[in-house]
């Protein structure tokens, strides 16, 4: 009995090496086709938690910059991100004075009120803020890198994929 004992230990301690091993392949994966601008979003990736235990299975793979899911899954015409409505068209805000930049002689501008662009935002995006369009023009239909790279990932595991789930699931938060 002492050897089943053991011998389970040791096939639980492998399977838990194998589905990091996954897990990381995975990341290793998405992270090498996420689309890059600014590298905002594949720097925005983590790898949270990898399980396969019972019917819990899950690898957590998150992506936190506020377009990730839009630009993954895709979008409708004309949709409104960040749940803005058209009555909030167009964005001001208040620039307060200050000195402008790259001059020789320190020139100040005075505090103003500016105004953008119907449907572009000024949005915080890391540490530098950029106009961000909030609607769409046509159907979109995302990139999804991140389902390629789990299906190039799934089909290297030859038969142990049994053990994997197939899909994964995208969650906007």
């Amino acid at each position: 009995m002492a050897t089943n004992t053991k011998t389970k230990k040791q096939l639980d301690a492998a399977y838990s090496v194998w589905i990091k091993s996954v897990a990381l392949a995975f990341f290793g994966e998405a992270q090498r086709t996420v689309p890059v601008k600014s590298g905002n979003l594949a720097a925005s990736a983590s790898l949270k938690k990898t399980s396969l235990s019972g019917n819990n299975k899950e690898i957590v793979l998150t992506y936190t910059s506020p377009y990730a899911y839009r630009l993954n899954e895709g979008g409708e015409k004309g949709g409104l991100l960040g749940g803005a409505s058209p009555s909030d068209f167009p964005w001001t805000s208040k620039i307060r004075k200050h000195p402008r930049k790259n001059l020789v002689n320190k020139k100040f501008v005075d505090a103003h009120t500016k105004t953008y662009k119907k449907y572009y935002k000024p949005t915080k995006i890391g540490d530098e803020w950029s106009a961000i369009n909030y609607k769409s023009g046509s159907d979109f239909k995302g990139i999804k890198w991140i389902q390629k790279a789990w299906a190039k990932v799934y089909r290297k595991q030859g038969k142990l994929r049994k053990a994997l789930p197939k899909t994964i699931t995208i969650i906007n938060n």
